[in-house]
């Protein structure tokens, strides 16, 4: 069993990719890259290729996440509205206002589309 909202794991049944789903827009670089920092500092992961952080509008990503207790801004900053835009359209939600678990489920539909 997985602590992470989303996790994809390769045929070897190691762990690729990690994310971690948040509500709100807006979220600053440095306030996710800080975060990351404080889940990864302590050892308690193991280590893996790709770390996220999935807002509404924005998914931040780092390569080799585990390797550095420092502050490390994301490696890739994603637009996520063009991956939501259809999901809100349909369901007729604000992004603004769309719940954590909502975007959890959308989230893990594209994982699931695209793997």
């Amino acid at each position: 069993m997985s602590d992470w909202d989303i996790s994809i794991y390769n045929s070897y049944n190691q762990l690729v990719l990690a994310a971690e789903v948040k509500a709100g827009l807006n979220a600053p670089l440095e306030w996710a890259a800080e975060f990351r920092r404080n889940i990864f500092s302590h050892g308690l992961y193991a280590p893996m290729p790709y770390f996220m952080f999935i807002f509404p509008d924005k998914i931040y990503m780092w390569k080799d996440p585990s390797t550095s207790d420092k502050i490390t801004l994301p490696d890739y900053t994603i637009d996520a509205y063009p991956l939501f835009a259809n999901y809100y359209e349909r369901a007729g939600i604000d992004p603004s206002q769309v719940e954590r678990s909502s975007l959890e489920f959308i989230a893990s539909t594209l994982v699931g589309k695209n793997y």
